[in-house]
């Protein structure tokens, strides 16, 4: 699931921004450095997990669309031959192949 490892990263960047945000508030320097220092690798995990999961579900719409469009079309696959998959659909449907 794309969305679990964002998830994760959002927690973790979330407690990490609120204890700097806690530490440099309320006068604690040190801790707010340490908070600020966990805080950048949390933030940069977080992008990449970001763009992880816009990347997959982009990849997702894509597939599904040119499924869609392969199933509009007639089911035709690469070079106008049949697609993958449709061999065994005639053979389990009783048709005989020809090459």
């Amino acid at each position: 699931m794309p969305l679990r490892a964002l998830g994760g990263t959002a927690l973790v960047t979330a407690v990490a921004w609120g204890a700097y945000e806690w530490a440099s508030s309320s006068g604690h320097g040190t801790i707010g450095m340490v908070a600020g220092i966990l805080l950048v690798p949390a933030a940069l995990a977080f992008a990449a997990a970001l763009a992880v999961t816009l990347t997959k579900l982009v990849r997702g719409a894509l597939v599904a669309a040119a499924a869609r469009r392969r199933d509009r079309d007639g089911s035709a696959g690469p070079g106008g031959g049949p697609a993958p998959g449709e061999d065994v659909a005639r053979l389990a449907a009783g048709d005989q192949l020809t090459a």
